[in-house]
């Protein structure tokens, strides 16, 4: 005897998404002699059938969970990866690539992964490809016909991940299933635009380091004056006041310092994602080690003496803490024009690279009317 479960149960996806992954069939075994008696209680039986499900994608990079489009330069080497999962076995993955106007026919297949041969294909594969933007082109259709071009600036590259599972029945009809996610978009941007948002960027930054070295002044002069009185103050005094300058050590300089190395390796991770490094100003680079020098060390350091100050019982421990304090932040300070100097240079710059913008885009005006002349 046989039950047939996939002419009862695996109809797939045709059958309803709707319907459950698990499903139970139940029969009875009697046993019945020459003589006609049966057993009294038939043996019970049951069979849990799980159903064949469509493959699965997990961590796609480099977008975020909640993010479909990125912005990149047109040279720029976009690696993108995916998990692909199924109950049964994986015979296809591939990307479809749109470079054209519509969403239908793709310009481009890449196929990442085909199963052939002898062998159970595999349940899991991590899916990887790089879009080489440099060597992908933009695909304009008209009445005339069909040209490609390189991407620029405005520009946008769509595309769809597909995988295939194993799923075949062909006495039912069932084909393999396949899923699709995206589309995800890389939208083009020139290097004009990055240099132009990490000026905006450094620009934010400017502001928010000014206004934690205006704030580290203001915290040394406070420390400055309470260690003129730890003669006179009373403990309960020293105790109040040295605590509010270590709280506020560590929630406006500290933490303000870690916000602003995130940012700026943000920044500098933008040149790297846009395969421009190479026109990355040194100076931005060497921006780091001096916030991460005041977020990790310098910063910690001054509300670690402070707090000495504030709880220490005798007075020459809590003037040599308030010495130390005052001295770190000194250095902080110091850290902080440093980089505002740089930042200055980016400025300088910048303007340089504006000035060498427009005299090109002039020269290209001159170029263009030049011709046009000499054809009239």
């Amino acid at each position: 005897m046989s039950i047939d479960l996939d002419d009862r149960f695996d109809q797939g996806d045709e059958g309803g998404r709707d319907q459950p992954d698990v499903r139970r069939v139940e029969f009875h075994l009697e046993a019945v002699g020459d003589t006609g008696l049966a057993t009294r209680r038939p043996t019970a039986y049951t069979l849990h059938v799980v159903r064949d499900k469509a493959p699965e994608f997990t961590a796609i990079g480099p977008f975020k969970p909640t993010e479909s489009r990125i912005e990149r330069a047109p040279v720029a080497l976009v690696p993108f990866e995916a998990k692909v999962s199924d109950d049964y076995g994986i015979t296809k993955v591939s990307i479809d690539v749109f470079t054209g106007d519509g969403d239908e026919q793709p310009t481009d297949q890449v196929v990442l992964f085909e199963h052939s041969g002898p062998g159970a294909p595999p349940v899991e594969f991590e899916a990887r490809h790089t879009f080489d933007l440099e060597l992908m082109e933009r695909v304009e259709t008209n009445r005339v016909g069909t040209r490609r071009r390189p991407l620029e600036d405005g520009d946008v590259v769509r595309f769809r991940v597909l995988a295939t599972d194993n799923r075949k029945v062909e006495r039912l009809g069932l084909e393999p299933q396949t899923r699709e996610i995206g589309l995800y978009r890389i939208s083009i941007i020139s290097k004009g635009k990055v240099l132009e948002q990490t000026d905006k960027d450094l620009s934010v930054l400017k502001n928010l380091i000014l206004e934690m070295r205006n704030r580290e002044i203001r915290l040394r002069d406070a420390t400055a004056d309470l260690f003129t009185k730890l003669a006179a103050a009373s403990a309960g005094e020293l105790r109040k006041e040295g605590l509010e300058l270590q709280s506020e050590q560590t929630d406006r300089i500290t933490r303000a310092a870690e916000g602003i190395a995130v940012s700026l390796r943000e920044v500098n991770d933008r040149f790297t994602v846009n395969n421009i490094e190479s026109e990355r100003p040194s100076h931005l680079v060497e921006m780091l080690p001096l916030i991460d020098a005041v977020a990790k060390d310098l910063s910690p350091a001054v509300a670690g003496r402070l707090d000495e100050m504030a709880r220490g019982e005798a007075p020459e421990p809590r003037r040599e803490a308030a010495r130390q304090a005052i001295d770190g932040e000194s250095q902080v300070i110091d850290h902080l024009d440093q980089l505002l100097a740089l930042l200055t240079k980016w400025e300088n710059y910048y303007e340089v690279v504006q000035e060498a913008r427009r005299l090109r885009e002039l020269q290209d005006t001159i170029n263009r009317l030049t011709r046009e002349r000499f054809q009239d």
